[in-house]
């Protein structure tokens, strides 16, 4: 359109100029309008150089000429044959010279007047834009800083706080489940990342895959892959690398955008111990927490997991693998007695302490008696339940040779240790309220224990003397 202005403006300068000489053949008397003090060719001329500018007006103004001179005496001599004559042009040098003098200055001087106040208009428009500009950009990093000054005053203003929370967080990991180990892991990965979309994958290498084993924010009905391949996934890549990805390092790697599939943002290696386990992927996570900082943290709280990550997934090949009670829920003494051989070979590997303690109710024949074996069972469950409280669920519970007996494998206890816990476990019993089908009951329990020293280091020794304790206590 801005092509076709000027066009337009010479197209009506036209019109303009011949309507005017056409009124002109009215007056025959009067070419040019130049006997009386009204002259529409001036007038038009000074008029559009005060609206378009000066070149608009001389070019109005040589249009006027060109019709008064050329134009209007032809026509005149059609309407009126013997007009054109040296009269006419005698009459126009006498008359037209001085009013086309002052009507060209005039244009001139108004044009530029016009011109100097568009480009004063233009270049005021365009500050107005240049501000306009610069303040939506100031805009933008204002909201920026605000996003960023506000992340960093959280941080400074948690960090106590989540030091509290990752401890107490991460005595929850200290579980034998390893459902409720991998749910605490995501709860504490989402509340210093604000990740809103994340999940774990376990690495199985027989098969060549990582298959999902916890997850949270994932919509439901969501068409998501459960199973991904360990050589064509950025989650493989990390597991056989041992290497956390991020997504910047899409840009910089042609391999990496190749098993791309737009749901990884950060992903880290899980070990369990010194193993390589999984891995943990972040899919959905705000922008402002995408950094370094975060990324340190993430890997802080894993490598502080990879522990009780380890006992857990023990525990759960063991419990997989046997039957538990059918009341009390816990494992049979086959099953403890083998983890307890391999927990042995590995504290003597890394010169760790390990505590086995045997809880036996003495008074459990009696309990059965009058309320049944069943409930005498489900005591017997709730007294383990007290156990792992107790334990901070670093103990692993397991049923000993007999119903009545329970054993606790607690790593990193040393003698010491055990000899406390024990009296803290026989205080909180007897502070406890216990009954049965509302009736209130007492439990005799008898505690032994015995701890890995440098004299004992066999499984069969170790429980001997926990059991010899037992027996010296029932003399």
């Amino acid at each position: 359109m801005r092509s076709q202005r000027p066009i337009i403006r010479i197209g009506e300068l036209l019109i303009f100029s011949i309507a005017i000489g056409a009124v002109n053949l009215f007056f025959r008397d009067n070419p040019g309008f130049f006997r009386g003090s009204f002259n529409p060719y001036l007038l038009l001329a000074l008029i559009v150089a005060a609206y378009y500018g000066k070149y608009y007006g001389l070019l109005s103004l040589l249009i006027s000429c060109l019709i008064i001179a050329l134009a209007l005496p032809w026509a005149l001599n059609i309407f009126k044959p013997g007009t054109w004559a040296l009269s006419y042009w005698t009459n126009l040098r006498s008359l037209a010279p001085v009013p086309m003098a002052a009507t060209l200055v005039s244009a001139y001087i108004l044009g530029l007047i016009r011109d100097a106040q568009v480009g004063r208009l233009t270049k005021a428009k365009e500050r107005v834009r240049l501000f306009s500009r610069q303040k939506g950009e100031l805009t933008k990093q204002k909201r920026i800083l605000e996003t960023i000054n506000q992340e960093l005053e959280q941080r400074v203003s948690r960090q106590q706080d989540s030091i509290t929370a990752l401890h107490s967080e991460m005595q929850e990991l200290y579980s034998v489940n390893l459902e409720k180990a991998l749910e605490t892991i995501l709860g504490t990965v989402q509340r210093f990342s604000g990740a809103s979309v994340l999940s774990i994958w376990e690495a199985h290498p027989e098969s060549k895959d990582l298959r999902m084993a916890a997850q949270r924010g994932w919509e439901e009905g969501a068409s998501r892959p459960t199973v991904v391949s360990a050589e064509n996934s950025l989650e493989g890549w990390v597991a056989r690398n041992n290497t956390t990805f991020s997504v910047k390092m899409l840009g910089q790697y042609e391999n990496l955008r190749k098993m791309d599939r737009g749901v990884n943002i950060m992903t880290f290696p899980v070990t369990a111990g010194r193993k390589i386990w999984g891995v943990l992927n972040i899919a959905e996570m705000p922008f402002a927490k995408y950094n370094l900082y975060t990324e340190k943290l993430v890997t802080m709280v894993l490598a502080l997991a990879a522990p009780a990550l380890e006992r857990a997934v023990e525990y759960e090949a063991v419990v997989t693998q046997a039957e538990v009670h059918p009341v009390t829920g816990l494992p049979a003494f086959a099953q403890f007695f083998s983890l307890l051989n391999e927990t042995l070979k590995r504290a003597r590997q890394n010169k760790e302490t390990l505590s086995v303690l045997i809880l036996e109710l003495t008074n459990f024949d009696t309990l059965a008696e009058t309320f049944g074996r069943n409930n005498a069972l489900q005591l017997i469950s709730r007294l383990a339940g007290q156990m792992v409280i107790l334990s901070r669920n670093k103990a692993r519970l397991f049923h000993y040779k007999d119903e009545n007996q329970i054993v606790l494998l607690y790593p990193y206890l040393d003698y010491d240790g055990a000899s406390l816990f024990s009296l803290e476990a026989l205080n909180g019993i007897n502070a406890n309220a216990w009954s049965l089908n509302e009736k209130s009951v007492n439990l005799e329990v008898m505690v032994g224990y015995a701890s890995l020293s440098e004299e004992q280091v066999e499984a069969e020794g170790l429980l001997q003397i926990a059991e010899n304790i037992l027996e010296m206590q029932k003399v």
